[in-house]
């Protein structure tokens, strides 16, 4: 009976220290502001950019690749991200379901020396076309992928937004920006809807529900920022430091990825049903103190939670966690290290769900500048033919 209350306080500490980490910004009208002073955020039909089309191949020798996004279509993956072999390249890549390569493209810009491809989403007026989010030196962009061919299309280009990341729904394209920038833009012919901005914050990962987008700013106040689709208010729910992720949130709860001050990692399902009143409805703390503060995260195809984790270890190594989306137990956990040794990561939007119960994932390992795609069954077991070795993180 005294160990039962003993756990009981225990948790309710725990409950109570998450419950002050949500802060409420009310309607965020206030800090809001419009973009070069007319709601709108620039742009035009490409903002002159000129592309070439580089090598039709992979080859990481050279230089480095890094994926930042990862989009299954029912049948095919794709990647996009960058490749810099003393000349930074826009890179897309097309994996068959098999697992082989059906194309790779990367496309230098004239006048640029930095870019690259954030995230890819679908475009739900054309099948054959998919969304991605980039940017040019410190410009953002918003562009358009030919999933047959590997084309690239530069659409939008906003000067000083740095690099967008962005998602669709039926009439509109949201995107977020490093430089705090948030954008509606309709659907039919990418007219802006509305822009806003929240000074200080820095926007790197996007998701949505029927109501809501969310992301994750990575500067201080550091946590999920839940934007209402009309953009007329915001709500930031802090996180202990910069806990850099990929917001995993359906209709009801934010499934929040944080740690504590031992270190140790903390999920917390929280109702986001009120923006104006939040609340924990379960939060489980789990002893993995090696977190990096690097973390991607899916719904898969049962319902049930993926999150990949980077770890601080040297090297570092990958740990991903099926989670009970009901309960946040573990219901199946693995970890990766890259073999060579090298620094591998999981961040940002790189992880998507597969039919099969398990996910794809993409990012990068620090061996020779490796680009990486992984796919992961429903049963974490990858077997011995695998890029990674595996271990259990216990």
């Amino acid at each position: 009976m005294r160990k039962s209350k003993i756990l009981l306080i225990f948790v309710g500490i725990i409950l109570s220290a998450i419950v002050l980490f949500l802060t409420s910004c009310g309607s965020c009208d206030n800090k809001f502001t419009n973009l070069l002073g007319s709601g709108s955020i620039g742009g035009g039909s490409g903002g002159g950019i000129t592309l070439t089309n580089g090598a039709v191949h992979i080859d990481t020798s050279s230089g480095n690749d890094w994926y930042n996004g990862a989009l299954l279509d029912g049948n095919n993956y794709y990647i996009t991200g960058w490749q810099d072999d003393g000349t930074m390249k826009y890179a897309i890549i097309k994996i068959n379901p098999d697992l082989t390569l059906n194309y790779a493209k990367y496309y230098t810009a004239s006048g640029a020396t930095n870019i690259g491809l954030s995230n890819s989403f679908f475009n739900p007026n054309d099948n054959t076309k998919l969304y991605v989010g980039g940017w040019y030196n410190n410009d953002g962009i918003i562009g358009e992928i030919d999933k047959n061919t590997g084309n690239l299309n530069i659409l939008k280009r906003y000067s000083n937004s740095g690099v967008i990341a962005l998602i669709t729904d039926n009439t509109n394209l949201y995107g977020v920006s490093l430089n705090g920038y948030i954008i509606k833009l309709n659907l039919s012919n990418l007219s802006i809807v509305g822009s806003k901005q929240i000074s200080g914050y820095n926007f790197a990962s996007i998701s949505q529900n029927s109501n809501y987008i969310a992301t994750y700013s990575y500067n201080y106040p550091y946590g999920v920022v839940i934007i209402k689709k009309d953009l007329s208010q915001a709500v930031n729910v802090n996180t202990n430091g910069d806990q850099h992720q990929f917001p995993i949130m359906d209709e009801n709860y934010l499934y929040l990825i944080d740690k504590n001050s031992s270190n140790n990692l903390v999920i917390s399902k929280i109702d986001i049903s009120n923006l104006s009143s939040l609340s924990v409805s379960v939060s489980k703390e789990y002893s993995l103190s090696s977190l990096n503060g690097r973390y991607s995260g899916t719904f898969l195809s049962d319902g049930n939670i993926g999150i990949g984790i980077t770890t601080n270890e040297t090297q570092n190594n990958l740990i991903f966690l099926k989670i009970n989306k009901n309960d946040l137990s573990i219901m199946n956990q693995i970890k990766l290290s890259a073999k060579g040794g090298g620094n591998s990561q999981v961040v940002l939007p790189t992880m998507f769900p597969t039919t099969d119960g398990g996910f794809f994932v993409s990012r990068y390992i620090n061996v020779g500048g490796v680009g990486y795609g992984l796919k992961m069954p429903s049963d974490f077991s990858l077997g011995t033919n695998c890029v990674f070795n595996v271990s259990n993180p216990g």
